[in-house]
């Protein structure tokens, strides 16, 4: 499967991912917050097969999202039958950056020292969620995939990792 961004923190957009649909068939995630609905419908619309949704279960088509919750009893209320996306990084350090939710801001904006952030690791959220996990970010090679790992999502280090498994891109 293929990410392609939808948000323009990272320069995406849905027509990247019109784009990247006219030149493969592999399944491709549309990675982006997704703070609506409507967003979803637009990633799908677009040619995305599935889609990241931050922070919140979608009310409408659940069963094409990733839910990427952001905290450990977030992720206690994903139902078991759809993929969860745990990120080892902590997102609300973006809270300041124009494009995020609203919803995600409201719940950051109070979020001021380290304490506040982010530092579950993957097994606990392994431990919490007993359904299919994706291990997601500081993925660098194979060896950086934790056991009980159903999926992997890996970012910026993609060369980097491909190499690890013997893959030239």
């Amino acid at each position: 499967m293929v990410s392609i961004h939808t948000n323009t923190i990272w320069k995406g957009s849905f027509e990247l991912v019109r784009k990247a649909r006219k030149r493969t068939d592999m399944p491709i995630l549309a990675k982006g917050f997704h703070g609506t609905d409507e967003e979803i419908e637009m990633a799908l619309d677009a040619g995305a097969d599935f889609v990241l949704v931050v922070g919140r279960m979608p009310n409408k088509y659940a069963d094409k999202c990733f839910i990427e919750p952001t905290t450990l009893d977030q992720l206690s209320t994903v139902p078991e039958h759809h993929w969860a996306v745990w990120n080892s990084r902590d997102l609300s350090i973006l809270k300041d950056l124009p494009g995020i939710p609203a919803f995600l801001e409201e719940r950051w904006k109070y979020m001021r020292s380290y304490s506040d952030r982010k530092r579950e690791s993957f097994q606990e959220a392994r431990m919490k969620f007993k359904g299919k996990l994706c291990q997601a970010s500081k993925l660098k090679t194979k060896k950086d995939i934790e056991p009980g790992a159903d999926a992997v999502l890996v970012g910026s280090d993609l060369e980097t990792f491909a190499k690890s498994l013997g893959i030239t891109l």
